[in-house]
């Protein structure tokens, strides 16, 4: 009867240890892995370069406008931000399928502003330099299929 009881409490025991993660088996692979290969547009909109560190946004005010019918999605957005370095240019993301439609400094009628584009990032010309810790805001008209 003893050797039964022990035996129960030994699987009970062993059981448990699995409930919680804890094994007594580990696999190791048989060679290394791989780094993943990262597409440039992969690295221009995951790095961390001094285009995207020279601001640090405030807050996002989004203003849309949703047709489901069209699947089609137009709006602005608002971006404050505050130079944490003297800056003339940020680098703002917007996925591929969105068309900028304006581009604005300050206010929505404000001065219109330059951009480039290369995949998803946005390389957008500011009208002049911003010092370290003055306060801006773009605004950015865009519409697209989704």
């Amino acid at each position: 009867m003893k050797k039964i009881v022990l035996y129960c409490f030994i699987c009970l025991l062993l059981n448990s240890c699995a409930i919680f993660g804890i094994h007594f088996s580990i696999h190791n692979p048989g060679k290394p892995a791989k780094y993943p290969q990262f597409s440039k547009e992969t690295i221009l909109l995951g790095e961390l370069t001094p285009i995207r560190r020279n601001f640090d946004v405030t807050y996002y005010d989004l203003d849309i406008e949703i047709i489901p019918k069209e699947k089609r999605l137009s709006g602005w957005v608002e971006v404050k931000a505050r130079a944490l370095t003297e800056i003339d240019s940020i680098q703002l993301d917007l996925d591929k399928q969105f068309i900028i439609e304006d581009l604005r400094w300050g206010i929505r009628d404000g001065q219109q502003l330059t951009y480039s584009r290369l995949y998803r990032a946005l390389f957008i010309k500011l009208p002049g330099k911003v010092n370290k810790g003055e306060l801006f805001i773009t605004h950015v008209k865009y519409c697209g299929v989704v």
